[in-house]
């Protein structure tokens, strides 16, 4: 309890989990060596998505306004559900959302 962050993880409201490892090695200098792990952990109270997107679209918009595209939400939130169902499409090891959002590169002519 010397450990100040140990003491904070003990003492913790916040943590609803524990596990506890021990597992005993090799004698070394007439006594057993002795390893004990713990791991605290807190599981999160359910959430709804829908009231979550509307809380962050609040706060967002609270800082500057913001309005909302109904494609561009339903583009991020199959890549949400994607994401939360351990699937991804990676682009350079970065998740990307595949779409039906077509875009065209402007011609030199049109960029002119």
């Amino acid at each position: 309890m010397n450990s100040p962050g140990h003491r904070a993880n003990l003492m913790s409201s916040s943590a609803t989990h524990v596990g506890i490892g021990v597992v005993l090695g090799e004698e070394v200098s007439g006594r057993r060596e002795m390893f004990i792990t713990q791991l605290f952990i807190r599981i999160p109270p359910k959430v709804d998505p829908a009231l979550a997107a509307e809380l962050v679209r609040q706060r967002v918009d609270a800082v500057r306004h913001v309005s909302v595209n109904a494609r561009l939400a339903s583009v991020a939130q199959r890549l949400a559900d994607g994401l939360a169902a351990g699937k991804t499409a990676t682009n350079s090891g970065r998740p990307r959302a595949t779409t039906s959002i077509k875009w065209r590169r402007p011609t030199r002519a049109s960029a002119a």
